[in-house]
């Protein structure tokens, strides 16, 4: 098995038999607290056992029946460089190539397959239809992606640029399971009293626990969905701090912060785990016209909390808002200006014609080094959109908990539409905005936002 760009900055690399759950605290000071972790499984009913293992064993089936393709029921081979869709131009098509001249062989294929289960061909067809083009395996797979179940929890990262649908996601799963999730970001929700527990007595550098207060949950019978946004997203901030290679992007989805308590209270410290805890990936992507405003949206909410009115007052929460909080972006680190090596003179006028360029190129380039370093770490992952959860919740739900292997608890709340935000823009901006992601985006990446309407 050959193994590429699996950059750790830590010298914790667990090995099997080695990791093993930690209690809530090893000194029992967490005990009788209801927000924290029931330590056995989830209560599940017969019938809805016998569902879940069907529907996990016929995903096994449609998988290895497609298996000769690298990205399964996408339509996209990543040996070649063209993709199967006729929109494809070889002009934004240019940056993609096969990284690895290793391509998963028929056993290592099975060795992942084989996980799901035995196969089930009475629900073949279902199946094939509840992940056609959402699985996207990579050129090579990780050396423990098949291991025997020895009753260890495996890390499925859930990666997201901030404001496409984390909190949601990690909220439903919760819910619909009523299983816990975990976190790279200690002391981020409303817990900030506690320092952060790991989930792995070998890794106390994360991931952790996600703890919500009033919130009893199950541990999950196998997957645990954890949350990392990885890097290059800060807002207002000098491209030094968010241009990103491919090696410090992925760093960064291994890295967060570990909540601590001080004499002084409560703070953070930067960690970073090793590359060999993820074991699958949910990469989510949502519309960039709504993604960005809701990105603004977020940021006039804390400064409206932090009572800042001189910011409410100059950016209020509208379109208003939102264009003179671009045009105050686009005056600060001016990407459009040819001063950065990076930034040649067609691209300097593409970004001209673009509100909020930095915000834009920063989701691309952060969709680009998504998807490369899952699949760098050869990480089988799926592929879900924010208006997933709009135009067929029950689907999306039914995604999620089959390749997160969970069961189903029921009585979750309907997902809130309408946050959709493309009447901020002009046509001309929009079209402006859409040429850039056709320039910018990865072949990779532009396969998976080629749907999105502008």
């Amino acid at each position: 098995m050959v193994s590429r760009h699996r950059y750790s900055q830590q010298p914790i690399t667990p090995t099997k038999g080695e990791e093993q759950l930690l209690p809530s605290y090893d000194d029992g000071s967490s005990k009788n607290k209801p927000h924290r972790l029931l330590r056995q499984g989830a209560t599940v009913t017969l019938s809805q056992a016998v569902l879940f293992a069907a529907v996990s064993a016929s995903l096994a089936a449609v998988l290895t029946a497609f298996g000769a393709s690298h990205y399964l029921m996408g339509g996209f081979d990543h040996s070649v460089v063209t993709l199967s869709s006729h929109t494809m131009q070889s002009t934004y098509s240019r940056r993609i190539a096969a990284e690895s001249e290793v391509a998963p062989s028929t056993a290592e294929k099975s060795k992942f397959f084989s996980s799901f289960g035995a196969m089930s061909d009475s629900l073949v067809d279902e199946t094939t239809s509840l992940f056609e083009g959402r699985i996207q395996l990579p050129e090579f797979l990780r050396d423990d992606v098949g291991e025997v179940d020895n009753g260890q929890l495996k890390v499925v990262w859930l990666m997201s640029f901030p404001n496409s649908g984390t909190s949601f996601t990690l909220h439903l799963t919760r819910e619909a399971s009523n299983t816990t999730t975990a976190t790279n970001y200690g002391l981020e929700g409303e817990i900030k009293d506690e320092p952060s527990i790991p989930v792995f007595n070998s890794s106390v550098n994360g991931p952790y626990w996600e703890l919500i207060p009033g919130r009893v949950t199950s541990l999950p019978p196998k997957y645990l969905l954890t949350k990392t946004h990885c890097g290059g997203f800060c807002s207002d901030c000098n491209p030094k701090n968010y241009i990103e290679s491919s090696r410090s992007f992925q760093i960064m989805c291994q890295s967060g912060k570990r909540g601590i308590i001080t004499d002084s209270g409560p703070t953070t410290e930067l960690v970073t785990y090793d590359s060999s805890i993820p074991k699958k990936a949910i990469h989510i992507l949502r519309h960039p016209l709504d993604n960005v405003v809701a990105r603004f949206h977020l940021i006039q909410k804390r400064e409206a909390e932090r009572k800042n009115k001189a910011f409410t007052h100059k950016f209020p929460y509208n379109s208003t808002g939102f264009i003179n909080w671009c045009d105050e972006q686009d005056k600060g680190y001016d990407l459009a200006q040819p001063q950065y090596r990076w930034i040649d003179e067609a691209l300097s006028d593409k970004l001209a014609a673009v509100p909020c360029r930095q915000e834009f190129f920063r989701y691309i380039q952060w969709h680009n080094e998504a998807f490369t370093t899952s699949r760098a770490l050869g990480l089988p992952t799926l592929i879900m959109y924010y208006d997933d959860y709009k135009n067929d919740f029950d689907l999306a739900l039914k995604r999620l908990l089959t390749f997160l292997e969970l069961p189903s608890a029921g009585g979750v709340e309907p997902f809130s539409s309408g946050k959709i935000y493309r009447d901020y823009y002009s046509p001309e901006q929009s079209a402006a905005i859409l040429d850039l992601v056709k320039e910018q985006a990865s072949a990779e990446t532009w396969h998976y936002m080629k749907e999105f309407e502008f």
